[in-house]
């Protein structure tokens, strides 16, 4: 069934081409052996900024795939858009995947993360407290340019990042990082050890997340949704998101939904390890007005290197989530 109502080929979106930019001369695999013999393949970015603009370059051509499918069949209904998606085989991480074949980088945290999603729905029941993103608090873009064991080496510097922030090896060593994730705590006090880890006990934090999930229509759809906030030394950043699902009628399996959606943050970042004093404030939000998609997220940055900034419980990123025509609210709060 389509609730189509017009031909096709006269939607008034023409899909626009986009060749990424990405500076390939600064962009490279390498593989890192420590002193117990044991090997890490990863990326490697000239500097942060190459790191940064890979992000952006990321960001713009998923966007770009997306829209482009939608100006060809955004006229269908939800369940259309479903259908159409399967017909046409529509790959949502083509950017992604694009972006590791061409640097022959097969072991991303991405890859990872899609793997753990399709088993995760495999369930009769979605459980959020389950949901793979708990384990990787990053963006895909993110997870497309750092490898399954949380490595990437960026200028000098090795990083090794987790759920809790990061720890960064000044020196690019790899032994001092596998002794870290081997449980050596230790290491933390070496003087080419940047510790980007949150406090343990603490209302004031480097990163943090919180999630819902909201049934509906009989338990046949949900809607995941998420804030978050988490930081590399020149860059603190929010993210506001979610992803919507549906339990099809074909193999009983649940599966990404189109519909309409919109995500919106407001956010205050404090500064210093205590959140003494207000460091940057804004309000941002993913479309003026719900738009179709399976996943929508929106991202507030605060550059500069070596950025203090913290979220503090219960007072730093509200979320607001629209779908299926309502309205879902909260703070970051644990």
């Amino acid at each position: 069934m389509s609730s189509c109502s017009k031909d096709e080929s006269t939607l008034n979106l023409k899909p626009e081409s986009h060749t990424p930019e990405y500076v390939q001369s600064s962009i490279s695999k390498i593989t890192l052996t420590s002193i117990t013999g044991q090997t890490y393949s990863m990326l490697s970015f000239q500097s942060v900024d190459v790191f940064k603009s890979t992000i952006s370059e990321l960001e713009i051509a998923n966007q770009i795939h997306i829209d482009n499918f939608i100006s060809l069949y955004g006229n269908l209904s939800a369940d259309s858009l479903d259908a159409k998606t399967d017909e046409v085989q529509f790959n949502e991480q083509e950017a992604y995947t694009n972006f590791e074949n061409q640097f022959a980088f097969s072991n991303s945290m991405r890859k990872q993360y899609v793997v753990e999603e399709l088993l995760w729905l495999e369930n009769d029941t979605l459980d959020v407290d389950n949901h793979p993103f708990h384990n990787y608090s990053f963006d895909s873009e993110e997870m497309t340019l750092i490898s399954d064991d949380g490595l990437v080496k960026i200028g000098t510097s090795l990083f090794y990042t987790t759920n809790t922030g990061f720890v960064e090896a000044l020196n690019g060593d790899i032994t001092i990082i596998e002794q870290f994730i081997e449980g050596d705590s230790s290491v933390l006090i070496n003087s080419n050890i940047v510790n980007g880890l949150n406090k343990r006990s603490s209302s004031c934090k480097r990163r943090k997340g919180k999630s819902f999930s909201y049934y509906y229509s009989n338990y046949k759809k949900v809607v995941i949704t998420g804030i978050s906030f988490r930081k590399w030394p020149w860059m603190a950043k929010s993210v506001g998101g979610m992803v919507s699902y549906k339990k099809r009628w074909f193999g009983n399996k649940w599966r990404k939904h189109w519909q309409k959606l919109r995500v919106s943050t407001q956010n205050y970042f404090y500064n210093g390890n205590d959140c003494e004093g207000l460091a940057h404030q804004q309000w941002k939000a993913s479309s003026n007005s719900p738009k179709w998609s399976q996943k929508v997220v929106v991202r507030v940055r605060n550059w500069g290197f070596f950025s203090k900034d913290r979220v503090k419980n219960g007072v730093s990123i509200y979320g607001s989530f629209y779908f299926n025509s309502s309205t879902q609210n909260y703070w970051l709060t644990w």
